[in-house]
């Protein structure tokens, strides 16, 4: 019965009525405690009378008001059968119209507050505009948290929106339509990133005027959410804002933003570019692919330039520089007037060179049969452009003439050159204990010189000008730990690491020195964003952050004029399934973000298992057909591959932070950790079980090695760094020798070895020799590292004659890992590849 003004209910006088809906009715009331106006929500007896609902209820009202957040409505009290909550003067946001400025406003207050939630565990699930009130002074607040768990079937009057309760198989659709994220919509577990989606339903809607997905029906509008792809925003909408909402509208939770601190901070920079947007050059031509990358940059405002001596930048402006399709690692002449890049020529990598102020350019080497081309540095007179060409080994450095000529080998089985003002070289080769090192080589004479770095090649050598100091990142030789930056003099041979432990977590891809050489600039992924960041090599001064970008960063170079090079590259990948004789690939699921290291296993029950980025950590994520992907270890630590299934119901992987020296083995039926092993031998490369589950083979310090699957101490077996185990029970193990992988096959408690005699036109990418991927006809799949391509394809290898038999691979993307599912077929990774060059410059006041 409804409540009249005057009347008690408790210490709360009632005021006026506020409205009523399936969740009962709200006043305002009098806290006659306080001397404070609330509001009064009274559950309806259904729902108060039901013990369970109730403590439910209670229990999450209870959560919520333990957090403290503007926009956030707060509960005061809760009890039996009513709640008490802050009295908000204001307007739903639906009643409200602002302009674009203050639209994004409102949604970076939106996104804080569902950070606020989602930190604490609350995951809202019936995020829409009815549930945001917005107060007479602009500020945002987000109602009825966790409700919509409870929430019974709503009376739908006209105008209003209507929230359903369908029952279907896998479990309950809860949310309203329109608004519901396909995983609702399939009546799958919800979390957070369900509030995303919704969360892009509503701006959608604040930015066009209309719901993105609409239908006649209920039904309709569920297939519209699960099949249709939002319209087009209006033109005037900012490019970063409609890549921000179509970020949030991915169907697939994994591929959406993964927090909505990650959200809001993107918000956050739209908001304040958004009457000075990126100034974003396209060349010509290529209005869209241009228009996209654009989209994908968020640029840090409070970003400072770095050779000003931190005179504080008001923004940085980007421009594409124009170049192939696929442009990769920038390199500018010593005098600064010409780009060198690495140029995607049919399939391949080639030494390109360009006019940046043009966009106009033209490729040096044309070589098909040598491997890709890796690793760019000018001569210091800016004569010849030095590389590495690389297929499953080093193939050598070698050297081109910048006006065109043929290519020279300047030393075989060597790699990552670094050209010093002398002509001398600083690169990258394996020594006499088959260990990569660092030397400095004198073509001339043909003089080695070791320099005391093992490093690691991800990223390109970097030398002064003067030609005292080289900057590599590794570790100092005989020392292992976790790759660091390390400064080499050059003179007396000796190196030291470069302290940075504010960056500790992170993980670096692209590096270049200053002009000065008295800093480093270094790209590192940082959650969903990529971070470029100033090292001072001193040590003087704190690491500082320049700018960010949604894209990863794979190269840099500093220009003498303040700007930074930036080679920007998307690796979308997707989980494939295909026939073993070839043929045309289905799509089983797509990631926008996967670690380079991208495996996949199928397990027993028919799931597929790969590791993806999920919030800046590795997640192994669980896929099977027909249903949203879904992480499958239940821990808030990394989670990454190697991968392998142990027996019937179980997986083993690496856990926790680099170096990725523990190995987990955890139920695949309700992802819990029961075992955790750290053998103490460094970095475990691959994984690999046998065929009853009892023991784990790893490879690990150039060794592999076998330990219980219930504990115990590690046994050594053979030399080698990467295994998988045989249907049978024996071993394929795989060793980089001086010249190339080479595969043995030996019992599995060790014993004598049978060299498998690898057809050597098609060398092996050892990276990614995985588990369950031989048959028990003894073929096993295989990636490929060919000489006349930049991508991976997949082959077929009998392990008895060598005969390697590609049988997938289109050209345009890689095939890393491979396995064979229960109905015969290929389960792979295919990975994609788009990468631009873009000129970023600093703009002082």
């Amino acid at each position: 019965m409804p409540l009249s003004a005057g009347a008690r209910f408790g210490p709360y006088e009632i005021r006026a009525p506020l409205g009523a809906g399936g969740m009962g009715e709200v006043y305002r009331a009098r806290d006659t405690r306080l001397g404070r106006d609330v509001a009064l929500k009274i559950l309806p007896p259904e729902l108060a009378e039901d013990p369970s609902r109730r403590a439910r209820f209670e229990q999450e009202a209870r959560a919520v008001a333990a957090l403290n957040h503007p926009n956030i409505v707060a509960v005061f009290d809760v009890g039996d059968g009513y709640m008490v909550s802050e009295l908000v003067e204001g307007e739903p946001l639906r009643a409200s119209h602002p302009g674009l400025r203050k639209t994004l406003d409102l949604a970076g207050q939106i996104a804080s507050g569902l950070a606020a939630a989602h930190a604490a565990g609350i995951v809202h699930r019936d995020l829409k505009p009815e549930n945001v009130l917005v107060t007479k002074d602009g500020r945002a607040k987000i109602l009825d948290f966790g409700l919509a768990r409870i929430r019974r079937n709503a009376a739908v009057a006209s105008g209003q929106t209507e929230t359903a309760t369908v029952k279907t198989e896998p479990g309950t659709v809860m949310g309203t339509v329109g608004y519901m994220s396909p995983e609702q919509v399939r009546g799958l577990e919800a979390d957070h990133r369900s509030d995303i989606f919704s969360f892009g339903v509503m701006l959608h809607e604040m930015l066009a005027g209309t719901r993105p997905f609409l239908g006649e029906t209920s039904v309709e509008t569920m297939m519209a959410i699960l099949k249709q792809d939002a319209p087009d925003l209006p033109g005037s909408v900012p490019e970063t804002v409609r890549t921000i909402v179509e970020h949030c509208l991915e169907k697939e939770p994994a591929n959406r933003f993964q927090s909505a601190k990650d959200l809001g901070f993107a918000l956050a920079q739209s908001t304040s570019r958004s009457d000075s947007a990126p100034v974003l050059a396209a060349r010509p031509g290529n209005r869209r692919r241009a228009a996209l990358a654009a989209a994908l940059m968020v640029l840090s405002a409070a970003a400072t330039w770095w050779l000003s001596h931190g005179t504080p930048a008001t923004q940085w402006t980007a421009v594409e520089l124009g170049g192939p399709e696929i442009a990769l690692s920038p390199r500018l002449s010593p005098d600064g007037h010409v780009l060198a890049m690495l140029a995607m020529v049919d399939g391949n990598t080639q030494v390109a060179v360009m006019k940046p102020e043009t966009g106009s350019w033209n490729v040096l080497t044309h070589s098909r049969d040598q491997g890709m081309v890796t690793h760019l540095s000018w001569s210091q007179d800016g004569a010849s452009i030095y590389y590495s060409r690389l297929t499953d080994v080093p193939q050598g450095v070698f050297s081109v003439p910048f006006l065109g000529g043929e290519e020279h080998l300047v030393l075989e089985n060597a790699a990552n050159p670094a050209v010093l003002q002398d002509g001398t070289v600083v690169l990258s080769r394996l020594n006499g204990q088959n260990h990569p090192q660092l030397f400095r080589f004198w073509p001339e004479t043909g003089k080695l010189q070791e320099l005391p770095v093992q490093p690691d090649d991800m990223r390109d050598h970097q030398v002064s000008r003067d030609g005292r100091h080289a900057v590599v990142t590794g570790a100092i030789y005989g020392k292992a730990g976790k790759s660091s930056l390390i400064e080499v003099d050059l003179l007396r041979a000796t190196a030291r690491v470069i302290p940075t432990p504010e960056l500790d977590w992170l993980t670096f891809a692209g590096m270049a020195l200053s002009p000065d050489g008295r800093s480093v600039l270094m790209s590192a992924r940082s959650n969903t964003l990529s971070r470029v960041i100033r090292v001072p090599l001193d040590g003087g001064a704190r690491p500082q952050d320049l700018f960010r970008v949604t894209s990863t960063i794979w190269g840099l170079d500093a220009a003498a004029d303040g700007s930074v090079l930036a080679n920007l590259v998307d690796r979308p990948t997707e989980l494939v399934s295909f026939p073993a004789t070839g043929g045309p690939a289905v799509k089983i699921a797509g990631f926008r973000e996967t670690p380079e290291w991208d495996m996949v296993v199928a397990l027993p029950d028919g799931r597929a298992v790969t590791p993806v980025e999920v919030a800046g950590l590795t997640r192994l994520i669980a896929v099977a057909p027909g249903k949203t992907p879904s992480p499958l270890i239940q821990t808030p630590e990394a989670t990454t591959s190697p991968v392998t299934a142990v027996g019937a119901d179980r997986i083993a992987f690496l856990i926790g932070p680099e170096p990725h020296d523990t190995i987990a083995i955890a139920n695949t039926s309700n992802g819990r950790i029961g075992m955790r092993i750290a053998p103490g031998k460094g970095m475990i490369e691959s994984l690999a079980a046998s065929p009853d589950g009892g023991t784990l083979y790893f490879g690990a310090g150039g060794s592999i090695w076998s330990v219980a699957s219930s504990g115990g101490e590690g046994r050594r077996i053979c030399p080698g760094s990467w295994v998988v185990t045989a249907p049978w029970g024996g071993l394929i193990v795989a060793r980089t020798e001086i010249a190339q992988i080479r595969l043995f096959e030996l019992p599995a408690g060790g014993g004598p070895e049978r060299a498998i005699p690898v057809n050597r036109t098609s060398p092996l990418l050892s990276l990614f020799i995985t588990p369950g991927t031989i048959r028990a006809d003894r073929r096993m799949l295989v990636s490929l590292n060919v000489a006349d391509s930049w991508f991976n394809p997949l082959a077929l290898l009998d392990l008895d004659s060598g005969k390697v038999t590609r049988i997938a691979g289109d050209g345009v993307s890689d095939l890393h890992s491979g396995a064979w599912s229960r109905d015969g077929r290929i389960l792979a990774s295919r990975k994609g590849m788009q990468g631009t060059i873009w000129r970023f410059t600093p703009e002082v006041r």
